[in-house]
């Protein structure tokens, strides 16, 4: 390929807002911590840190969501961090309108993508409309849903995690190609159920996993596209270099390179 590959991303944007503080003491009014919040950031989540993801890897993209119903924003993931201890979270503005077909067939006017990936994370943005729009465009789809497989396109790759997989197990079965993310245990390939390839986790020190899943999709997608046989590998490497960062974070293709030597030498 003579250019970056193209991307369309499509499902729920949100928000991970960090609070950093410390811990002072133990509350007279519950048993839970006193925190002194020193500082607060915010960083692309769900749909927007695929995104985020695939241009740190040098992809062209674009992200089409559906409008929040409400004057909050985006659905927003809060968590409240002593040192890299996250001690709470709570969420915000959880749901989004459908995303209009209008939109989506405005996003590819004049700009053809090399695959559309799917972020679902049951916001609302991913409606039947959308998902018949998404498998309409015959071109290479990625999806990572938090609800049954069976509502998509089965010739779609799927990314779940161990507890969807074995909530929606039937249905994952009967899929061609899943990815299963499963956290300490690795990553495999399966096909129609069969275990096709396994890698481990590669991270040297988990700091934090948030967002750990988008980094999975937006890397094997990039390098599928890209027609690279180690796409599985370098996504298994992206995802130990993200888990080793604070907060939501990205992985370069010269980081994942990087860490593949370190594998090499056997410098882990």
């Amino acid at each position: 390929m003579d250019r970056q590959p193209r991307v369309l991303v499509v499902g729920d944007a949100m928000t991970d807002t960090y609070y950093f503080g410390t811990a002072t003491r133990v509350s007279p009014e519950a048993p839970v911590l006193i925190v002194k919040v020193n500082e607060v950031r915010s960083f692309p989540g769900g749909a927007e840190n695929v995104v985020a993801n695939l241009r740190a890897l040098g992809a062209d993209t674009k992200l089409i969501f559906g409008e929040y119903r409400n004057t909050g924003g985006l659905p927003n993931k809060n968590r409240l961090m002593v040192g890299n201890v996250q001690v709470a979270r709570w969420d915000q503005w959880d749901e989004l309108q459908p995303i209009a077909l209008e939109k989506l067939d405005q996003a590819v006017l004049r700009w053809t993508p090399d695959a559309i990936v799917v972020s679902d994370y049951g916001k609302g943005s991913v409606s039947d409309e959308v998902i018949s729009w998404v498998n309409s465009q015959q071109i290479p789809l990625f999806v990572d849903t938090k609800g049954s497989p069976a509502r998509f396109y089965s010739e779609a790759t799927f990314f779940p995690n161990a507890h969807e997989y074995d909530t929606h197990e039937k249905s994952y079965n009967d899929i061609e190609e899943v990815i299963l993310k499963q956290g300490a245990g690795g990553i495999s390939r399966l096909w129609r159920g069969t275990l096709q390839e396994w890698f481990p986790a590669y991270a040297r020190n988990v700091v934090s996993v948030c967002g750990a899943g988008d980094t999975v999709i937006a890397a094997y997608a990039y390098f599928t596209i890209l027609k690279d046989p180690a796409a599985l590998f370098k996504a298994s490497i992206a995802a130990a270099v993200v888990v080793e960062k604070p907060w939501t974070a990205t992985a370069s293709v010269e980081e994942i390179e990087e860490r593949i030597k370190c594998l090499d030498t056997k410098k882990v």
